[in-house]
């Protein structure tokens, strides 16, 4: 039989997991994750569920651990549907030059890596897919940009925007609106468009052709054009 005092302190860490579990909710709540509790909850768990295994192993055995919570984080990329919606509203095929991408040379970037999609200044412009903001704000020849990560650990930049409507960490859904279509960055004085790119954490080897100009980067990449053509439009 368990002894009084084994069994206080155990209501006690229950009591006390629990109310951490509940704190780190209320953080990614209050981090812009609102818009999607299930991600709080499933996080929240399996955090707690981790902090609990870790105070009882060994230190040898908390390195298997690890690499094994890295493996089911990659995994948990793979389990929400992608959406391909075009991210500037109105905007068709005929919005951009499907020869671009991956075009050399191109300027200071050498290979453009990845769409031009022309449309009037102010369009609106929405997320291409579910996601995740990484960053928004001014980034160097982008000018007003906006990072978000995508299921499959796809990385969603949009680049040369006039506004931003969002913030860092905050959940987006498909067709939500992020911004407008602007010319900021090395855009200046060029007509409006949104410059749209898309890459991959693992390289896409079967893509492999030396003959390609930097071929090696070409791995991390999608084709823009064809992400969109897959799925429709607005």
């Amino acid at each position: 039989m368990p002894s009084r005092r084994r069994v206080a302190a155990n209501a006690g860490g229950t009591r006390y997991s629990s109310k951490r579990k509940q704190q780190t909710q209320q953080i990614l709540f209050t981090s812009g994750f609102s818009t999607c509790p299930p991600f709080c909850t499933l996080f929240a768990t399996l955090y707690h569920q981790l902090c609990k295994v870790l105070r009882h192993t060994k230190p040898m055995r908390k390195k298997y651990y690890f690499i094994i919570l890295v493996f089911i984080i990659y995994g948990l990329g793979f389990i929400p549907a992608e959406q391909h919606l075009n991210p500037v509203v109105g905007a068709t095929v005929n919005s951009w030059n499907p020869q671009s991408f991956w075009y050399y040379p191109w300027g200071k970037s050498g290979t453009h890596k990845g769409i031009d999609i022309f449309a009037e200044a102010g369009t609106p412009v929405v997320a291409s897919t579910n996601g995740i903001i990484l960053y928004s704000g001014s980034y160097g020849r982008g000018g007003q940009v906006i990072y978000l990560l995508g299921a499959n650990w796809h990385f969603h930049y949009f680049a040369h925007l006039q506004q931003r409507h969002v913030s860092l960490l905050s959940y987006v859904h498909a067709g939500e609106s992020i911004g407008t279509v602007g010319n900021t960055g090395n855009a200046k004085g060029k007509p409006p468009h949104l410059h749209y790119s898309i890459s991959t954490l693992l390289p896409r080897i079967w893509l492999w052709n030396p003959r390609t100009h930097a071929s090696w980067q070409r791995l991390f990449y999608l084709d823009p054009g064809k992400f969109i053509e897959s799925g429709g439009s607005l």
